[in-house]
């Protein structure tokens, strides 16, 4: 059966122009043109996955978010905007899956649709082209709430914020990582970084939100099992 995807966009043009290639797509097209009519259409339609911009008269984008994540914290739900209204860090922890500024590149888009409609146990499996990493990044813990607690590692449900010493990678660098929780077996992957946070500010420690790209078979499940005991709507926690 074909997901359906819900455009919310106070532009006709583009909400016409997004529809026609997502149908091209294979994929079933809802439209509204405001962020109070979007989560209204959420709320009486199936709806798999949300693209929607900022900036709308009659409701914005981030309340359409706040909306749909008190319905369904794992709901994807994809920005479109030029970012003036909220910081990508904070998008991310608020549970936004992706962001694309506009002009949008179409054929990002899609696959990022593609992914984020994805089963996790998918989504993270080995591919078969490699990335070549150019940055390793480990954090070691006695606890994984210790380091929750000590600003050195987060989790959300599809990235994880990494507090980091020396030189930070620059946005879009791919990194390979490695948890390493006393007591239990290690969790290592590979990531992009998707923002970063040069200088501590307030409680907020020095370091990268990385989005996750791929895991053994081990890891994978094991960081399945941990998200699902966390339950939060951060997709990349602003740590």
């Amino acid at each position: 059966m074909s997901k359906t995807i819900l455009v919310v966009d106070d532009e006709p043009l583009l909400c016409s122009m997004l529809s026609e290639i997502l149908e091209e797509a294979g994929y079933k097209v809802l439209v509204a043109n405001s962020g109070n009519t979007g989560l209204q259409c959420f709320k009486q339609n199936h709806v798999d996955l949300i693209i929607t911009d900022v900036r709308m008269p009659d409701g914005t984008g981030i309340e359409l978010l706040a909306g749909v994540k008190a319905v369904d914290i794992h709901k994807p739900v994809i920005f479109v905007s030029g970012f003036s209204d909220i910081s990508i860090d904070v998008a991310y922890d608020q549970g936004v899956e992706a962001l694309f500024a506009k002009p949008i590149n179409y054929s990002a888009l899609l696959n990022n649709v593609s992914l984020a409609l994805e089963p996790r146990t998918e989504r993270w499996q080995k591919r078969a082209v490699r990335v070549q990493a150019k940055c390793n990044v480990e954090i070691a813990s006695p606890s994984f709430d210790q380091a929750v607690r000590t600003k050195i590692l987060d989790i959300g449900r599809g990235g994880m914020f990494a507090s980091m010493n020396g030189e930070l990678p620059k946005v879009a660098t791919f990194v390979s990582f490695k948890i390493k929780i006393t007591g239990e077996s290690e969790i290592s992957g590979t990531g992009v970084v998707r923002w970063v946070r040069e200088f501590a500010t307030g409680d907020k420690a020095r370091g990268i939100g990385i989005e996750f790209m791929e895991f053994s078979e081990q890891s994978r499940q094991q960081l399945i099992t941990l998200i699902n005991s966390i339950r939060t709507q951060a997709f990349i926690p602003v740590g």
